[in-house]
């Protein structure tokens, strides 16, 4: 009898250990969870902004065109089948003083309502850019706007 109040003794410190043991671990792992995700957001945010470039432009023509095509499943009203129907995914230009731009949705700096500053744009007018990437023609690679500023009234067309 005495062996077993000995061994139910031992079990019963172990557990109380296993048991702090785990508890030290949720805090150092919500600690490195916490830690780790604003680590990946602040990355984010500091290398968005590091390649960030401004720029001030005098807009000088606006357009729009078909660049790919996309298929996309919609319901046929009369035979209630889904059918594959083409839509044109459509990239807007802008061309300035200094470089031709295009706008179109970035994740990564969460833009999404192109269109409407697209139609905002007025040609002669002065605005300041803030794009990303790197125009290289023979790939026909433009530099995307992010944030567009009104240089006249100051106001932000598109961004934050």
């Amino acid at each position: 009898m005495k062996k077993l109040e000995v061994w139910q003794d031992m079990l019963t410190e172990h557990l109380s250990l296993l048991k702090e043991a785990l508890l030290d671990a949720r805090v150092y792992w919500k600690r490195i969870l916490f830690l780790s995700t604003f680590g990946i957001v602040f990355l984010w945010v500091a290398i968005g902004w590091l390649l960030l470039e401004e720029e001030i432009v005098v807009v000088n023509d606006t357009n729009t065109k078909p660049t790919d095509v996309a298929i996309v499943q919609r319901l046929d009203p009369t035979t209630g089948e889904m059918v594959g129907m083409p839509i044109d995914i459509e990239t807007h230009f802008v061309y300035t003083d200094k470089s031709a731009f295009i706008m179109k949705s970035n994740a990564f700096y969460l833009r999404s309502e192109v269109a409407n500053t697209f139609g905002k744009l007025v040609s002669g007018k002065t605005y300041k850019f803030y794009h990303l990437g790197v125009r290289f023609p023979p790939l026909d690679m433009y530099e995307n706007v992010i944030f567009v500023r009104d240089m006249e009234t100051g106001k932000l067309l598109y961004g934050w």
